[in-house]
């Protein structure tokens, strides 16, 4: 994969992936060779460039990396150290190291900095500030999809490399690293597609909708970055009101129908009916090929439409599957379990074995 920039001198900066379609090298316009390392899990652990002396080092902790080490010609430089509350950065203790103007061959430890994150709902750190509360660092501004504009901003050392949630910027391509995927800030897009294919929706190189109010922080599925999770299984009511007029993506579903419900089960009411979060995608917008989930009043499997409940909310199981292959089989357990703890006279034996 090549990257053309035309103007006055044009720049060409070439890619290399490998079989796993991840990103193992960068050769940028000044001539400069970058390689990336990664793990058995296909989280990056180095990155190194020989001609400028370069090289990055990373320790995980499950989908973040909790410490950074950077080196300039075989030497130490820095130790960076990273506290998050979920995919929030909270601190950050940053320390360096200088050569000793004494004996070069030595190294002398800086002090330890501490530093507390100031973040946007994005998970984008937008200043840092000391023990004494002074500000020390601000996010340089940047586009909606977090192409910088203009300056490093100040103490560009202090900087923690990140920009949305899960996002880890590499200066020497303009690439963000987003776990399972490289993001382009200038395209607004992913490198490589979806790894879901076409089953991702219709554009599978496309990051989030609405950059101020979603997240991929693993680059395979958005969420919203309110804290209000797609998938989540409650009353429809609370669910309705979680999302309602907040344009958050996302819709309650309920599970089974409320229209055929109603006919079906005593005393049912919609507004406590068991309901899903579910992107709108899917829901009220078509999903590519998938369409939309169904609302049939009658059962394809006979023609008729549904006599009891059962039947109703296992076709309705099998629609969410349909639709959002990537739903997790725990949720849609949830979602089978509220409705027998709410309907105990309904028997939904056969709704188990739809998601098996």
């Amino acid at each position: 994969m090549q990257l053309w920039q035309e103007g006055h001198r044009a720049q060409l900066t070439k890619f290399r992936w490998n079989s796993q379609n991840q990103l193992i090298g960068v050769q940028t316009p000044g001539g400069q060779q970058w390689d990336y390392r990664y793990d058995a899990f296909g989280r990056r652990t180095e990155k190194v460039c020989e001609q400028s002396g370069e090289r990055t080092t990373y320790l995980w902790d499950g989908d973040m990396p909790a410490e950074i080490r950077e080196y300039r010609h075989n030497r130490l430089h820095c130790i960076r150290h990273l506290v998050f509350d979920g995919w929030q950065l909270l601190a950050q203790q940053v320390q360096f190291f200088t050569p000793d103007p004494e004996n070069r061959g030595e190294l002398l430890a800086g002090k330890i900095q501490t530093q507390y994150a100031v973040c946007a709902p994005t998970g984008e750190p937008l200043a840092l500030f000391d023990e004494a509360g002074h500000r020390v660092w601000r996010q340089p501004p940047h586009s909606l999809y977090g192409l910088r504009l203009g300056v490093l901003g100040e103490n560009p050392a202090l900087n923690p490399g990140l920009q949305f949630a899960g996002q880890w910027l590499d200066e020497e391509s303009g690439l963000v690293y987003n776990r399972h995927r490289y993001f382009s800030p200038v395209a607004s897009c992913y490198l490589t597609p979806d790894p879901l294919g076409l089953l991702g929706g219709k554009n599978p190189y496309a990051y989030v909708s609405n950059s101020t109010g979603w997240i991929d922080p693993l680059g395979l599925t958005p969420c919203s970055a309110s804290g209000i999770k797609d998938w989540a299984v409650d009353e429809y009511g609370t669910l309705r009101g979680l999302v309602k007029g907040k344009n958050l993506g996302l819709d309650a579903h309920h599970a089974g129908q409320k229209a055929i419900m109603k006919n079906l089960v005593k005393n049912y009411d919609p507004n406590t009916g068991p309901a899903i979060l579910v992107p709108k995608s899917g829901h009220t917008i078509s999903r590519g090929d998938l369409g939309v989930v169904s609302r049939s009043t009658k059962n394809s499997r006979t023609g008729e439409k549904f006599t009891n409940a059962r039947e109703l909310v296992a076709r309705d199981i099998r629609e969410l599957k349909r639709v959002y292959p990537e739903i997790p089989n725990k949720v849609l357990k949830d979602l089978i379990d509220m409705n027998k703890r709410m309907y105990p006279e309904v028997r939904f034996k056969c709704v188990d074995k739809v998601i098996k």
